[in-house]
């Protein structure tokens, strides 16, 4: 509703500034001996500005104490109480409205050596190829992951939940089996996958692969989430550092909306073969890739500094119903990487620059998605969307794979809507693996959201107060409000826009809008007062 009534608001004001720009050059035709009189009057510079200036100071004065009293009033209020949920929508929408204006301006991968995404995308062809079944089938998972690593990916994600076994009610299982054939070849594989990267040759040349971990709560008094431990976590035999689980939680906003990431999971873990509770903490999908992808580091090296890093954010005590934020510092460094550890306000927002609607439809695919929207030699994808089905081949041409995945994060998950996993953000719907690559490019692109300090904030918004209260007394009409919007319009919110390429929020809008407000109904009085003047001079009682 209130990114609605911005959008309203917004229209409404570019419209008044469209008709303001027709009305100026129809009065400059009609006013044109007076601007004649005052080019005559600019020949004497000295006098034409005391007299400008006479005119002006006594009454800027009085309504500078006024303006300056309510525009900072306003962002005294939202600079202390920003973290409330009013004011907290207020800056969503504003923020989710910069991201819809400049969203597909994704700079290019060479600027901070962030490598090229590419998706294996169970979408609804695939899905119906594969005779719509309920689970994934773990057959075809296997043959994606082991595609992706063939190909020498840089990183494999498998954004699908796999904590449930494939149903084996009414199936004849081979003699020794304990699972479902395909459950069992995903399992074999993976630990093979293993084994061999713990070898001289393959340490080194090992893509790690990350897999999701489901979480659920056992009990509404506890608030600790506890990790469902599915077939494959129960039975891979040390799968650190080359396999890894993490969270894909995000944060849904009171509109559902996913606006904001959640980079750990606090969470208690019956370790194998223990019976006691033990606290842990789960990073989530994006801080893993983005710590080794920041770092250029090994999955060993990455799995170590995640551990230390992470160590203060463990659960005191998994007897606890709720989870204690510890106080550390509100910037905490992993190698090259820095995070916001601020829980509230901006600093957990994902930048989204990637959507995945065009035109309101799901993407045809393969679906390129480069800078600026323009693909070429010179500027290669930075993710591209294939159809999950022909990489599901087992006999798929290794150097076609090679060509695909080189070097690139491969991200394995679906977007058919039998899986429930579309949702809802700033650029509308997009798949969770969507929300996943954006919040991975938003870490490794900005790290996290920054704001200018308190006094600096407040001095410019005082500065910009004094300009607009000097604009509205010095022209003292609706054309002087109307320049002032302009202004608000086409100088600060494309100062907004350009900074929040770089990653710094600038919101003054609000207090400036609120002066606007003061003084048009200040005006809109002073109008009616003089209509009453008006009609009291013509009443029959005054003639």
């Amino acid at each position: 509703m209130i990114d609605f009534l911005l959008k309203l608001i917004l229209i409404i004001l570019i419209g008044i500034s469209g008709l303001a720009v027709v009305l100026a050059i129809i009065i400059f035709f009609v006013m044109l001996p007076t601007c004649l009189h005052l080019r005559e009057q600019l020949k004497k510079p000295y006098l034409f500005l005391k007299r400008f200036l006479g005119a002006c100071l006594p009454h800027f004065c009085h309504h500078l104490t006024i303006d300056l009293s309510i525009g900072m009033a306003i962002a005294l209020v939202i600079l202390y109480f920003h973290n409330y949920p009013f004011l907290l929508d207020i800056e969503d929408a504003g923020m989710d409205w910069v991201m819809q204006i400049r969203q597909k301006q994704i700079p290019s991968i060479q600027e901070k050596n962030i490598p090229p995404f590419v998706v294996l995308d169970i979408d609804e062809n695939t899905h119906k190829e594969w005779k719509e079944p309920l689970f994934t089938p773990r057959r075809h998972l296997k043959n994606l992951i082991q595609a992706a690593v063939k190909g020498e990916a840089r990183l494999v994600i498998v954004d699908i939940d796999l904590s449930q076994k494939t149903p084996t009610e009414g199936l004849e299982l081979p003699k020794g089996f304990e699972r479902h054939p395909y459950d069992q070849e995903l399992l074999d594989y993976l630990q093979s996958y293993v084994t061999s990267c713990k070898t001289p040759q393959g340490n080194s040349t090992c893509p790690l692969i990350i897999l999701a971990r489901n979480f659920y709560l056992d009990s509404p008094e506890n608030l600790l989430l506890k990790p469902r431990i599915g077939f494959l976590e129960e039975n891979l035999k040390q799968p650190e550092p080359y396999i890894q689980w993490a969270s894909a939680l995000f944060y849904s906003s009171h509109d559902q909306s996913v606006r904001r990431w959640s980079l750990w999971q606090p969470t208690c873990l019956r370790p194998e073969g223990g019976r006691e509770l033990k606290t842990e903490i789960t990073p989530s999908m994006e801080l893993l890739a983005a710590v080794l992808i920041r770092n250029n580091s090994t999955p060993q090296e990455s799995h170590k500094m995640l551990a230390i890093a992470l160590e203060p954010f463990k659960p005191v005590d998994c007897a606890n119903t709720e989870y204690d934020f510890p106080r550390v510092e509100e910037i905490v460094s992993i190698g090259e990487l820095k995070i916001n550890t601020d829980i509230k306000g901006i600093h957990q927002r994902i930048v989204y620059s990637m959507p995945w609607l065009e035109n309101g439809k799901p993407p045809v695919l393969p679906h390129p998605v480069c800078s600026e929207g323009k693909c070429d030699a010179g500027n290669p994808p930075i993710l591209t969307i294939f159809p999950a089905h022909p990489f599901a081949q087992s006999d798929f041409p290794e150097e076609a794979l090679k060509q695909n995945f080189k070097d690139k994060v491969v991200v394995i998950g679906g977007s058919y809507r039998g899986g429930s996993d579309i949702h809802k953000t700033p650029l509308g719907e997009m798949p969770g693996y969507m929300i996943v690559i954006n919040a991975v490019h938003s870490l490794l692109q900005y790290e996290m959201i920054k704001t200018l300090p308190s006094i600096a904030k407040l001095s410019i918004e005082a500065l910009l107060i004094i300009c607009m209260s000097f604009m509205l007394v010095c022209f003292h009409s609706l054309w002087g409000m109307i320049f002032a919007g302009v202004v608000v319009i086409f100088v600060l919110l494309p100062g907004s826009i350009v900074l929040f390429n770089y990653g710094v929020w600038l919101d003054f809008a609000l207090p400036l809008v609120a002066v606007l407000i003061h003084q048009f109904h200040h005006l809109h009085n002073e109008l009616k007062e003089l209509e009453k003047l008006r009609c009291h001079n013509k009443s029959p009682e005054n003639v």
